[in-house]
Formats: structure tokens, C-alpha cells, sequence
């Protein structure tokens, strides 16, 4: 049984995936240690270390020396990591009756195959550069040492939290260029960290048995595609860039690069039923929270680690929500932007929305719980029709979610929205709740933001309605589901507190309300209408209900207050002053 498990090279793309996943599998004991806790190149001082090592099953060599042109002229050094200290970690694992998992390169390939690669094809196993000769020299040292072992072969790997890879590198230059020339005729299976991370460890808890060590294994994403292929599909929201195709004579390097890097992943479909996509999420989340540290864990909680860029905007909180992201989600990568004020919903999306690189942004309050299926689910139907601009999931009303639950909703829907039109996939529809709401930027950005004059409520009904008005369409997604725990977002203590909180919420929805009224219904109607409204609140008190009471209050004078002139924003709720942006590493 493998139940203790040691990791070399905590701090890399893979290996701190692989921490992630395995800090929520409490079957696994986990020790790891990075190029700080021991230099891999000393070969004496390693064999020292591997001495002093505690007891394990399994040990999970994902350092490396990897710096492609660099190795040319730091042979030494690439071989000492990549090939000597692996064979002094294989040979370690043969003596203790140790398994080994070892991550190795496309690059052991000489890239002259018309196909993706088998791992039993050795006419192109004639590696072009230091690196993956020192990969492959790796590879066979563990194999001479019979010890029990898996070689993953992955390509161009990255993690969308870690900045040195080649998805973080286009991001960044397209920020700044209005063109890229990317090669064209280089060709490889791009896969995330975290789908390298997640498979492997998959296979682990299959492979309790020996009889399948001792495999070579491509473990990539299906598709290959070339680099230029690939930064289309990264930046392909951008307006007015533009990725020229190139040679790779244009880009002469030190050290030669396979043309044909593709690997073929047919081996792992067989034996472990693993396929993987080409996994870039092509998707930012944003959380906009107040106070609401109490429960944002349960929105993060399905979408942490699926290789989404998750930006929280914290507005003025006094909750220390920075603290409970370290404490609990350490490593996540999550980034957050920390305001010095309260600048409403609208106005803190904007913020987060302006700065997204992707072709989607998917809206997420801290109260609401939605999975990776139900988010794809949301995407596919939204790339069907250009005219799609905004699509949303079925609410439900418990987190334990049955057909019958969303059958009742979607029934629900019907009888209180107007829908426009329906299909099998999803209901054109007028209105789509904020709350939960993905955004094509393409779209969005011609539509316009958030309108900003409105501080709480109100925003998804006009982004919904100018949605219509621009010829675009509102889809509500059948096959899309999220269950929202709604107004627990903000967390109060005592019955005074509740009740200001319930004053502030409606006073602000009949503001938003009475200023988006304003436009099609006459003032005097308006007028009419809060009045009645407000002196009929009065009929709750004798029935003892405070909470219809205070509802109604509260949106009789927010509507009042906009009809006065008066600003639903503090003076100092206006401009966004960003108090702090961290990382969560």
C-alpha cells in the first residue's frame, strides 16, 4: 500500500500541485523538500540527505533543471541534476523498496517524427540539446536500476499561479504589444500543472499493486497544437492584437528545439483511462465580498485548483479576510485586491473585469456553490451562438441537488421571467441573476460595464436589459446548476445588526429600482407608488412583522432619496482606493 509519500521540488509548477490535492487526501502522509532544503547538483551532499530520509513508499522526483538554452553552457550542472542525482534517487528507491515517479520531457525526442510519439519509439529518441539529453540519460538510470517506477513524460507545462511558463509569458506581452510573432513550426501537447498533479496521483491511488511499475507514460493533453496555435487560444479576447506566425529560424536559439514535440497519450487512455484536454480555463472568477469570510470558502471550494484565475475584490472589510485566505487556501494562487472603501457590487466588478485577459469572466457570489462541469457547461452553451453575451445557471435551494430541484426551478423561472424564446440546451431569457453569471468579454466590453451609478441591486437587470437592447442575447443554461445560500454573504451579530443590515440592503434596492424606473414610468406614477407603499408598511406592525416592516420602510425611502437627488454612494464611496493586492502563494 502506498500511504507515505515524499516530494522533490515542493516549490515548482507540478510538485506545489500535487501539495495542493494532496493536502486534502488525509489518507496520504506527505513529506516534501525543495532545491532549499537540499542542492540536487552537490551529488555528496545528496547521498548524505537520502541517508537521512524517513521511511516511504513512494518517493515523487519533480525537480529538475530545466533551462533549455542555459544547459548549453551549464552542461555540468544539467547533468549532475536531471541525470546523476536521479540515478542516486533510483538506486536509493531500489535498495529501500521504494516506488519512484519521475517527470521527464517530449524533449528526449528529436522532433524529425511525422507523429505524435509512442513511448516505445527509440528511431527518434535523439535528443538535440543538453537538456533533454540530460533528461533522457535520467530516464535511463532509472531504468537500469530496476527499482519500481513511472516515467511521466509531459510538455510545456504550466501553472496559471506561477509566472514563468509560456501562457503567463503571452499574457503578459500582450498587455504591451500589438503584435506577437509566435513559431509555427514547433508542435506540442500543452497541459496545466494541475491536470499533471491531479492524473498522477489518480494513477497513485490505482497502483497499490507493483505490476505496473516499471511503465514510461506520455502524460499530456490530447491535442497537440503549435505555439502559435496556442497564444491565439490564450489571447484571443485582446482587440487589435495580432499573432504572426514565424519559423523558429526567426527566434535562433542556443539550443535546437524538436519541430514535432507531440506526444502520444494512447498508453495512459488504456491502462489508467486518462485523456486529458487541453486544460487552459480559458475563464477569470471573480468574488466580490464585505465581510463575508464566514462563507466565501464554500464558493471556493469546488473551484480552487481547476486552473482558473480566481480575483477576490474585498470591499472595505473589517473581517480580515486576507488572514482567512492564508490560513485556509495557502498556495491557491487566488488573487486579492483589497479596497479601503466600499465601492458596490458594480463598481468592484468593473474593476476586476477591466484587467481580464480571457474570453470569459464568470461572476460568483461568496454565497453561492458551483462545480467545474456546471462553469464548462455554461461556456459550451455560450460558444454556440455569436449573440450570446450573458448566461447563467439554474438556482437551486439546496446544496444536495436533485432533478426534481432543478425541474422546480426552472418552473419557476418560466412563471416569474418572460422568456423570449426556449430550446433544449436553454431559455432566452430577460433577466439573468448577477450572483452567478458568465460573461462573454467580447461581448461585454461592446455592451459596456456595470453601470456604476448604482451601488447594490439593480445591476444585472440593466446589464441584462442594454444585453437586449444591443441585439444580444440572456441564455439560461439547463444543464448549469448553482446553489445559492442567499443574503448570508455578510455576517451580522445580534438582532440590531440584523435588522440594519436588512434596512441598508432594501434601502439601496429601492434607490436602484426608482433610478432605473425613472426612464420608461412617470415621476408622479413613482411618487405614487412609494407612498403607498411606505404608509401600508404600517399594516406589519400589528401582526408583529418587523422584517415585512422593515423591508418596506427601507425601500420606500431609498426610492424616495433617488427621486430627492439624493447619491446612493458615501463621498467617499466613489473612487476605488486599493488598500492592498496580494497573491495568495
Amino acid at each position: 500500500m502506498i500511504k507515505s509519500i515524499i516530494i522533490f521540488g515542493k516549490n515548482g509548477q507540478v510538485a506545489s500541485d500535487l501539495l495542493k490535492i494532496f493536502s486534502t487526501k488525509t489518507e496520504f502522509n506527505i513529506t516534501n523538500f525543495s532545491s532549499e532544503d537540499i542542492d540536487f547538483s552537490d551529488l555528496n551532499s545528496l547521498k548524505e540527505f537520502l541517508i537521512t530520509l524517513p521511511k516511504s513508499d513512494l518517493i515523487i522526483n519533480a525537480t529538475a533543471y530545466n533551462q533549455v538554452d542555459k544547459a548549453e553552457d551549464e552542461k555540468e550542472m544539467a547533468e549532475a541534476i536531471n541525470h546523476k542525482a536521479v540515478s542516486l534517487i533510483a538506486k536509493y528507491c531500489k535498495k529501500n523498496d521504494v516506488r519512484l515517479i519521475h517527470y521527464s520531457t517530449n524533449y528526449v525526442f528529436d522532433g524529425k517524427g511525422k507523429k505524435p510519439y509512442k513511448e516505445d519509439n527509440t528511431t527518434n529518441l535523439k535528443p538535440l540539446g543538453i537538456y533533454g539529453k540530460s533528461k533522457l540519460n535520467g530516464e535511463k538510470a532509472i531504468i537500469k536500476s530496476n527499482c519500481d517506477y513511472l516515467i511521466f513524460r509531459v510538455a510545456t507545462v504550466y501553472n496559471l499561479n506561477q509566472e514563468n511558463n509560456f501562457v503567463n509569458k503571452i499574457k503578459k506581452l500582450a498587455k504591451t504589444n500589438k503584435e506577437l510573432k509566435i513559431v509555427n513550426d514547433q508542435v506540442c501537447n500543452p497541459i496545466n500543472s494541475y491536470d499533471i498533479a491531479e492524473n498522477t496521483i489518480k494513477i497513485i491511488e490505482e497502483l497499490q499493486e507493483k505490476s505496473k511499475f516499471k511503465e514510461i507514460y506520455h502524460l499530456v493533453s490530447k491535442k497537440s497544437l503549435s505555439y502559435r496555435d496556442f497564444a491565439k487560444k490564450i489571447t484571443n479576447n485582446i482587440k487589435g492584437l495580432k499573432i504572426t506566425p514565424v519559423s523558429s529560424d526567426h527566434f535562433p536559439t542556443k539550443a535546437k528545439r524538436p519541430l514535432n514535440g507531440a506526444l502520444d497519450c494512447g498508453k495512459i487512455k488504456k491502462d489508467f483511462n486518462i485523456e486529458i484536454q487541453n486544460n487552459y480555463k480559458d475563464v477569470t472568477i471573480i468574488i466580490v465580498t464585505y465581510n463575508s469570510s464566514h462563507i466565501v470558502g464554500q464558493a471556493l471550494k469546488n473551484i480552487i485548483n481547476k486552473g482558473y484565475r480566481i480575483v477576490i475584490i474585498d470591499n472595505g472589510s473589517n473581517d480580515n479576510i486576507q488572514k482567512y485566505l492564508q490560513d485556509n487556501f495557502k498556495g491557491s494562487g487566488i488573487k486579492l485586491i483589497s479596497l479601503e472603501n466600499n465601492i458596490g457590487f458594480g463598481r468592484a466588478n468593473n474593476l476586476a473585469l477591466k484587467e481580464v485577459t480571457t474570453n470569459y469572466a464568470f461572476l460568483l457570489n461568496p454565497d453561492a456553490i458551483i462545480n467545474e462541469k456546471s462553469i464548462d457547461n455554461l461556456i459550451r452553451k455560450a460558444k454556440k451562438d455569436n449573440r450570446i453575451a450573458l448566461a447563467g445557471a439554474i438556482d437551486v435551494k439546496k446544496e444536495k441537488i436533485a432533478k426534481s430541484d432543478i425541474e422546480e426551478s426552472i418552473k419557476n423561472y418560466k412563471e416569474n421571467i418572460k422568456i423570449i424564446s426556449e430550446n433544449k440546451d436553454y431559455l432566452e431569457v430577460k433577466f439573468l441573476c448577477g450572483g452567478y453569471l458568465l460573461l462573454k468579454m467580447k461581448s461585454f466590453q461592446k455592451i459596456g460595464f456595470f453601470n456604476e451609478d448604482l451601488f447594490l441591486y439593480g445591476e444585472d437587470e440593466d446589464i441584462c436589459d442594454r444585453v437586449i437592447k444591443n441585439g444580444y442575447k440572456n441564455i439560461l443554461v439547463k444543464d448549469s446548476v448553482v446553489w445559492h445560500n442567499d443574503h448570508s454573504s455578510t455576517k451580522t451579530h445580534g438582532i440590531i445588526a440584523k435588522y440594519l443590515l436588512l434596512y441598508k440592503r432594501y434601502y439601496y434596492m429601492g434607490w436602484s429600482r426608482t433610478y432605473l424606473k425613472r426612464s420608461s414610468v412617470k415621476k408622479r406614477q413613482i411618487w405614487s407608488h412609494l407612498i403607498r407603499q411606505f404608509f401600508s408598511s404600517f399594516l406589519y406592525l400589528p401582526l408583529l412583522d418587523f422584517k415585512k416592516f422593515t423591508k418596506r420602510v427601507a425601500r420606500s425611502f431609498g426610492g424616495l432619496s433617488n427621486l430627492f437627488g439624493t447619491d446612493c454612494f458615501n463621498k467617499n464611496n466613489r473612487n476605488p482606493k486599493i488598500k492592498s493586492q496580494n497573491t495568495v502563494y
